[in-house]
C-alpha cells in the first residue's frame, strides 16, 4: 500500500531489533545445474504497530552451465496493504552498480502500484539485483505477520507469481495509546445531564465504555474524541472510568475522574405573615415562611426597599423579625431568601401594611449604627448605635435574630458594646432602641463583614473600607427607622 513520508512522523520510530531473512530457489535442469537463488529480509523480526522497518528483495545468483549468464526486465517487492510504503524510499542496485538508483535518479524505471512496488529496466541486467524500501506497519498484532514477497522476470527463473507471499513473517505488537484524557464536571445535581469526554489518539473507531453509578455507556472515538452522556440518579461522591478497549492495533488503557453530585436544587416559595395594621413607634412583629422547611440561608425584610433585619432560616422554616415603623401611611413589606444547598432562593413582595401615626403625647426617635470597617475572624468589633433625642432607655444589638447584647444608652444617647464574632461571613447587625418615656421605640441596621485571615485585604487593596467597588461590601447599607 502506498503512504506519504508523513506516515513516518506518525508511527511509533524505527524499529531496532534482529532482522529476518527468507531465501529460497528457483531450479531448472538439474543435469545442467541451473537454479537462481533468491532472498528477502525484513529489517526488524519484532516490531510495534507503527514502526518503520526496512523490506529487502535480493536475487543474489544465478547459477548453471545455461542460466549463469541470465539478465532481468524488472523486480517487484510485493506487501500487504497494512504495509504502508514511504514515498522516496525505494532504492535498487544491479550488478556491476555498487550505488543505489531512486525514485529521483531513475523515475522512469520506479513503477509503483496499490501494493507492489516495481523498477522495470530499460535494459535487461544482471544479478545479483537488489530491491529495497522503507515501510510503515500499520498491521494488526500478530505472532506471524505476513509480509508479502517478491516477484521478477528474468531470461530464466522467472517467479510467476509463485513467491508473491514469500515472507518472512513478523511479529507486530499492539502500539501503546499516548494521548487519553477524560474530561467531566467536577460538580453536577441528580438529574443533572453532563457529557463525558475523552480526548485520545486511539484509532477512529476505538470502542470506549463510560462507567458510573453503576451504569456502562458505551462509546466510539471519532476526530480524537469519544463521548457519552450521563444522568446522576443519586448524590454523592461517584467515580467516572473510562476505559479504551483493546484494539487490534493498540493496547487498551484507562482512567478515572470524581464527580461530586448535590441532591437536585428545588424551587422555594416564600410568604410573609403581617398585620394590616400597625403604629408609628410600636414594636410589630413580622414572620414569614419558607417552603421546603429546612435550616440554611437567610430571610432579609425590607420596609420600602429599606432593611429592616436579615435573620438566617431555621429547620422550621419560619423567621420572624421586630418592625418599629417610623413613618404612617401605606408602608410595602418585602421579604427575599437567599436560597440554600439544594433549594432555589424566593421574593415575596409588597404585603401592604397600614401604619397609624404615632400617639399624640409621644415623640418619634431615630436609632443610627455607625459603620464598621471589615474585621478579621478573631478581631473586635466595636457597635456603636447613636439614638436622638436623647431620653435614656436600652439599645439591644442584634446578629440577625440572635441577641449579641442588651447595653444602656448614656447621657450623651449613645450606646456600645465590644463585641467578638465567632463565624466569619457577611451578617446584618440591627440595634433596637427601647424607647423611653414619652420617647418611642426605633431600630436601625448595619452590615458586617468578617473576614478569614487569608482574605483580609492590606492597606491600599481595593476592597479596602470605603473605596468604591462591584465586591466590596465593607460597609453595607446603613439605615435608621425615623419617626414622623
Amino acid at each position: 500500500m502506498m503512504a506519504g513520508a508523513a506516515l513516518v512522523v506518525g508511527g511509533a520510530g524505527v524499529a531496532s531489533a534482529e532482522p529476518v531473512s527468507k531465501t529460497g530457489e528457483v531450479t531448472g535442469n538439474s543435469v545442467l545445474g541451473n537454479r537462481l537463488e533468491f532472498k528477502r529480509t525484513v529489517s526488524e523480526r519484532e516490531v510495534t504497530h507503527g514502526d518503520t522497518v526496512t523490506i529487502t528483495s535480493e536475487i543474489i545468483d544465478s547459477y548453471g552451465s545455461s542460466w549463469f549468464a541470465n539478465t532481468h526486465s524488472w523486480i517487484e517487492n510485493n506487501t500487504p496493504e497494512c504495509l504502508d510504503y514511504v514515498e522516496d524510499t525505494a532504492r535498487w542496485r544491479a550488478w556491476p552498480n555498487t550505488d543505489f538508483e531512486t525514485p529521483t535518479t531513475k523515475p522512469g524505471e520506479f513503477k509503483p502500484s496499490a501494493n507492489a512496488i516495481r523498477i522495470d529496466f530499460p535494459v535487461r541486467v544482471s544479478d545479483p539485483l537488489v530491491l529495497e524500501a522503507d515501510y510503515v506497519v500499520k498491521c494488526d498484532a500478530g505472532n506471524e505477520v505476513a509480509t508479502g514477497g517478491m516477484s521478477w522476470r528474468g531470461t530464466y527463473g522467472s517467479s510467476d507469481d509463485n513467491f508473491k507471499n514469500f515472507g518472512p513473517a513478523i511479529k507486530v505488537n499492539r502500539a501503546s495509546v499516548s494521548q487519553f484524557f477524560l474530561a467531566a464536571p467536577s460538580a453536577l445535581e441528580v438529574n443533572e445531564a453532563a457529557t463525558l469526554t475523552v480526548d485520545t489518539n486511539a484509532p477512529e473507531g476505538s470502542d470506549v465504555i463510560f462507567e458510573v453509578d453503576g451504569q456502562s455507556l458505551p462509546a466510539k472515538v471519532s476526530g480524537g474524541k469519544a463521548t457519552a452522556t450521563w444522568t446522576p440518579s443519586s448524590a454523592g461522591t461517584q467515580t467516572v472510568t473510562a476505559t479504551l478497549q483493546q484494539t487490534g492495533t493498540h493496547l487498551g488503557k484507562s482512567t478515572q475522574r470524581t464527580v461530586s453530585v448535590a441532591e437536585q436544587t428545588v424551587d422555594s416559595t416564600l410568604t410573609i405573615n403581617a398585620p394590616t395594621d400597625a403604629q408609628v413607634g410600636v414594636v410589630t412583629q413580622l414572620s414569614a415562611t419558607v417552603l421546603p422547611e429546612g435550616a440554611g440561608g437567610t430571610v432579609t425584610f425590607t420596609e420600602q426597599g429599606e432593611v429592616i433585619d436579615s435573620v438566617p432560616v431555621p429547620a422550621s422554616g419560619v423567621v420572624t423579625v421586630d418592625w418599629i415603623p417610623a413613618a404612617e401611611g401605606q408602608r410595602s413589606i418585602d421579604a427575599i431568601f437567599s436560597g440554600r444547598t439544594g433549594v432555589n432562593g424566593s421574593t415575596a413582595i409588597g404585603k401592604s401594611v397600614t401604619v397609624a401615626p404615632k400617639a399624640a403625647d409621644m415623640q418619634s426617635s431615630t436609632t443610627t449604627v455607625s459603620p464598621v470597617e471589615i474585621t478579621e475572624l478573631g478581631g473586635t468589633v466595636v457597635l456603636t448605635a447613636t439614638v436622638d433625642p436623647v431620653a435614656g432607655g436600652t439599645v439591644s444589638f442584634y446578629d440577625g435574630a440572635t441577641l449579641i447584647e442588651t447595653v444602656d444608652v448614656d447621657a450623651n444617647g449613645v450606646a456600645t458594646y465590644s463585641w467578638t464574632p465567632e463565624t466569619e461571613g457577611e451578617r446584618t447587625v440591627r440595634a433596637a432602641y427601647s424607647g423611653a418615656g414619652t420617647v418611642l421605640p426605633s431600630a436601625g441596621t448595619t452590615t458586617v463583614v468578617i473576614s478569614s485571615s487569608s482574605d483580609t485585604p492590606e492597606p491600599g487593596d481595593p476592597l479596602e473600607p470605603g473605596t468604591p467597588s462591584d465586591n466590596s461590601g465593607s460597609l453595607g447599607s446603613l439605615t435608621g427607622s425615623l419617626g414622623s
